[in-house]
């Protein structure tokens, strides 16, 4: 990473920042839900918040649902914790970072202290000034790093202090910290923070975000926020109380208590006002909901159940006798305890309960993790414990239990690996299988003519040569391990991350993709459903038309209606019109427009840039996957993985 990737910015020590930000305890805001919107969504404003552009006209919200984009090491730094790389004129004369340190940084941004991006960062003179930049702000008492290198140090030309935005920052009682943009909003909330870390991370954020994009940004990191709204005073309903889940001392949970949860776990995010606040709750809540409740749910503002039913949060003005307040979704306490599957079960001491769940209750996960935003660990974490509860190999765990597990949580840099293995190199691989040939032809195989091999076999070599030279090391753990069972361990962590990126990808275009099927500000007509499939392929009329093999005509009702049965099975040779220029196709000249259709250009800028560089260029200070992983041209497996995708 060069200092060029990195904004410079300058501070002054407004508020000391601890070791890391603290995610909100249970007390705290918590996230709303999908809610009745009073007025336009603009999800085009291109104008900055501090702009005196003109308000661009209200089109329905299309808002980028979230992807566990792999943020760098300096993107974690620059936003959370203020990180400013120092320009090349100044030299600090920093020696190397110690282990302890090195590790400390790791741990501290959510990075696997092995991870080969990770290692190869901490080596640069900027990840040299960011280990004791790290290093520093950690010590108890606080040591100031060099003011060159903290936004918040007297004299830094990034401090927030001087950001447009802090003109419209202000805290209600309570300690709720609101952004009220006034003339310039887009929208009719507002976006509220509980705790200082947050507000330095909106201040923090592009200066051409409006306030429609910073919540985007929070939510697609995981941040706990509110959405508040101005309403007139009116006497606050309590929210419904889910019944506790009880259990005796004696109990043995099996597969039909995973199924029950799992039902009820769906039936709440069904709920708008649910499914919005856990998204903007943050943490484990947040992303357990990401499978059900999608973006739209937060951006659209508070739910009809607030406004017309009176069950919410209040925050009251500075002016007691103000005839307004700011309002927002409720999640009751126990609905969340619901949505991570909570037990009581008695301990077998009278009525005396201690508590067993499936997933980590939030509080607990927000004390043991104490930070504001989902990174890599937290990821690695979610897709084991899924994995368990898939399997059908993992039971409700008691609370010192998941200080146990949530502790020593790490994630082995091969499966980061595998993931850019499976989205550049080969999508639907056999890894075991394929490291086992490889060494084979590397060891005993050697000595054999090329003559020897199949095409098929030297096809599969350079595949393993290829991900030999993509991951740093690949080569001498794999000559080095002593046994079939290491070899084995190796390939299934690749494959792990292979198949997660994929499962990712897939879930993150499954809403996406929809928005992209017709112009902007256009209906989609019949609507097709956000998280189901059934009304997709060729039983749609668009996307049927898009999936049509080239040189078919879509539009015969016959071939329509074999398509759909699947009388007519289509070869693997035959292209879809999709993949084509305008989806149009030149019967004499096929290559013509190939691999050149925006849909497919887009679904690549997707994955391989950041979802939100596909209706714009990607900034310098944004860390897509391809950057991540040093990848700075197209593979011919890339774009086939992109076109598999869509």
């Amino acid at each position: 990473m060069q200092a060029a990737d990195w904004e410079n910015s300058d501070d002054e020590p407004i508020l000391p920042i601890g070791t890391r930000p603290v995610t909100p305890g249970p007390e705290m805001l918590e996230p709303p839900l999908p809610i009745l919107h009073v007025g336009p969504v603009n999800d085009t404003a291109a104008a900055a918040i501090h702009s005196s552009a003109p308000r661009v006209p209200a089109v329905s919200p299309r808002a980028t649902d979230y992807m566990p984009e792999e943020h760098s090491p300096a993107d974690i730094l620059r936003l959370f914790f203020g990180f400013v790389a120092p320009p090349p004129s100044v030299r600090l004369h920093l020696g190397p970072p110690s282990e302890q340190q090195i590790k400390d940084l790791a741990s501290g941004i959510g990075f696997p202290a092995a991870l080969g991006s990770f290692q190869t960062f901490v080596l640069t003179e900027v990840g040299k000034c960011a280990a004791h930049f790290f290093w520093s702000i950690c010590q108890t008492p606080w040591v100031p790093p060099p003011n060159v290198l903290f936004d918040l140090a007297p004299g830094n030309p990034q401090n927030p202090q001087k950001n447009p935005r802090l003109k419209y920052l202000c805290e209600l009682p309570g300690g709720i910290y609101l952004f009220d943009f006034r003339g310039v909003s887009t929208v009719d909330w507002r976006i509220a923070v509980r705790d200082t870390p947050s507000v330095l991370f909106i201040l923090r954020l592009d200066g051409s975000l409006c306030d429609y994009e910073i919540a985007r940004e929070l939510l697609n990191r995981g941040m706990p926020f509110a959405t508040l709204l101005p309403v007139p005073r009116f006497a606050i309903n309590p929210a419904p109380v889910v019944l506790r889940r009880l259990r005796l001392s004696d109990y043995a949970f099996g597969l039909a208590d995973y199924s029950s949860y799992c039902l009820e776990q769906d039936e709440l995010l069904c709920n708008p006002r649910v499914a919005r606040q856990a998204l903007k709750r943050g943490g484990i809540i947040w992303r357990l909901a990401m499978d059900r409740a999608t973006f739209h749910n937060v951006l659209a503002g508070p739910t009809s159940v607030t406004v017309l039913q009176h069950q919410c949060l209040s925050f009251g003005t500075a002016s007691s006798a103000a005839d307004t307040f700011w309002v927002d979704d409720v999640l009751d306490p126990s609905e969340a305890d619901a949505l991570a599957g909570v037990y009581y079960v008695y301990t077998g001491r009278g009525t005396q309960t201690a508590t067993k769940s499936w997933w980590p209750p939030i509080d607990l996960w927000d004390s043991i993790v104490r930070q504001s935003f989902w990174n890599d660990r937290s990821e690695d974490f979610y897709s084991g414990r899924l994995k368990e509860l898939s399997n059908g190999t993992a039971i409700p765990l008691t609370s010192s239990q998941w200080r146990t597990r949530i502790k020593a949580r790490s994630t082995d840099p091969l499966v980061h690996h595998g993931r850019h293995f499976g989205r550049s190199i080969h999508a639907l691989c056999n890894v075991h299988a394929l490291v086992n040939n490889g060494i084979i032809r590397m060891g005993e195989r050697s000595e054999e003519p090329e003559e020897t091999f199949t095409a098929q076999e030297h096809r599969e070599h350079r595949v393993f040569l290829s991900l030999l030279k993509s991951v740093p090391g690949l080569e001498e753990r794999i000559m080095i391990s002593s046994s079939e069972e290491e070899v084995h361990g190796i390939a299934a962590l690749l494959q792990k991350g292979a198949s997660s990126a994929r499962s990712d990808d897939t879930k993150s275009l499954k809403s996406a993709i929809i928005d992209w099927l017709v112009p902007a500000g256009e209906p989609l007509i019949p609507p097709i459903a956000r998280n189901i499939k059934i009304d997709r392929g060729f039983n749609h009329e668009i996307t049927g038309s898009l999936l049509c093999p080239a040189g078919v005509n879509w539009k015969d009702n016959d071939v329509k209606q074999k398509l759909r049965t699947g009388e007519y099975s289509v070869s693997g040779d035959q292209w879809p019109i999709f993949l084509y220029a305008s989806y149009k196709y030149d019967e004499t000249d096929p290559w013509k427009g190939l691999l050149q259709s925006a849909i497919l250009v887009k679904t690549f800028k997707h994955i391989f840039t950041s979802p939100s560089s596909v209706d714009r260029e990607a900034k310098a200070t944004r860390s897509g996957n391809a950057r991540i992983h040093g990848m700075t041209s197209v593979t011919c497996a890339s774009i086939v993985y992109a076109a598999t995708q869509v």
